[in-house]
């Protein structure tokens, strides 16, 4: 199902029985949320997974992963950060995730851009 995947990442898509999820990931999350923003917008973003002893570790979107796997998806984009190195990658993956729970909203700024925006 490429047509998912924005056409700007469709030369990024791989199989998606292809990649492995982070054994032992810290993250939790709602893959139902994931899925339904899938759902609506398709795949902007691709995730990251590097190769190590043959199988493709995802080290940042392991939600967006499943949830697309939910969805029925054959294929997702993704970018192989082998070169990373496994700590490298470690730390990458920690920081993917960290600096989204840091983040803080202008509350103001929020409320009007949500009366702004037309769902």
């Amino acid at each position: 199902m490429t047509a998912n995947i924005a056409e700007q990442l469709a030369e990024l898509a791989v199989p998606i029985d292809t990649l492995t999820p982070l054994d032992g990931n810290p993250r939790r999350g709602s893959v139902e949320a994931v899925a339904a923003s899938l759902a609506e917008f398709g795949q902007l973003k691709p995730i990251i997974y590097r190769v190590d002893d043959g199988a493709r570790t995802i080290i940042a979107g392991n939600h967006t992963w499943r949830a697309a796997r939910n969805l029925g998806w054959d294929t997702i984009a993704a970018i192989d950060a082998t070169d990373l190195g496994p700590d490298r990658a470690a730390a990458f993956a920690l920081a993917d995730n960290r600096t989204g729970d840091i983040a803080t909203f202008d509350h103001d700024a929020l409320v009007k851009f949500i009366a702004d925006t037309d769902p």
